[in-house]
């Protein structure tokens, strides 16, 4: 009986470790995933919005100045 059991204590040992092993290296793969940010600008879009805000931005001081 002495002789079986640091036999199942050494595979109970190993099937923990390669379980923890395999666990560290899912880890490791998910964190090695870099997530896609967003494409590339789109500089007529930026344009756009620019041009969109500045004329907002004369509009709201034709209106200011005529209210002084």
């Amino acid at each position: 009986m002495e002789s079986t059991k640091p036999k199942i204590v050494a595979a109970i040992s190993g099937a923990l470790n390669a379980y923890i092993e395999e666990k560290r290296l899912i880890r490791i793969k998910e964190e090695k995933v870099i997530p896609v940010l967003a494409g590339p600008f789109n500089l007529w879009g930026i344009a756009g919005r620019q041009e969109i805000m500045l004329n907002r931005y004369l509009w709201q001081l034709r209106l200011y100045k005529g209210v002084i």
